[in-house]
């Protein structure tokens, strides 16, 4: 999987997911998804992909655009990665429809409030502590503890 935290200025794009989706429904959520067949190698190509489907920014308009964590998650008999990128815009660029939910430019003081799936609160609440942070961390659950435990690569 792959998401994308993308900020305009001190507000943060998110997506409130319908409540039909399979996966997080009604839950708020950097834009994001599956990568398709071919894409497993490049999960920055996947994450551009999905941007420009769910939103209509392109890639050209997103700055510092980077992978900044990897989070691997075990459900339902598979373990997953999800590939988290965050990257900037010059303003706030107007939106496509959206078929996974509603698009909104929220400010970055009120993101930790809405309902997200624990692991992109984590990494939400790691970003918004330090947004230019170098480097590329890995993000381990441990049993019986409330958060991430992050380990540069």
């Amino acid at each position: 999987m792959v998401s994308a935290i993308l900020r305009a200025g001190d507000r943060i794009l998110l997506i409130k997911r319908s409540m039909a989706k399979k996966i997080a429904p009604g839950k708020w959520s950097p834009v994001g998804g599956h990568m398709e067949e071919g894409e497993i190698s490049d999960p920055e190509r996947a994450c551009l992909r999905e941007i420009l489907e769910e939103t209509g920014i392109e890639a050209g308009q997103i700055r510092g655009f980077r992978l900044r964590w990897i989070i691997p998650l075990q459900k339902e008999g598979e373990l997953r990665l999800h590939f988290i990128f965050a990257g900037e815009l010059d303003r706030e660029i107007s939106l496509l429809a959206c078929e996974e939910g509603e698009l909104f430019y929220l400010p970055a003081g009120e993101v930790l409030e809405k309902d997200m799936a624990f692991s992109m609160r984590e990494a939400m609440r790691r970003y918004l502590g330090n947004p230019e942070e170098e480097g590329i961390f890995l993000g381990a659950v441990r049993k019986g503890e409330s958060g991430i435990v992050w380990t540069e690569l």
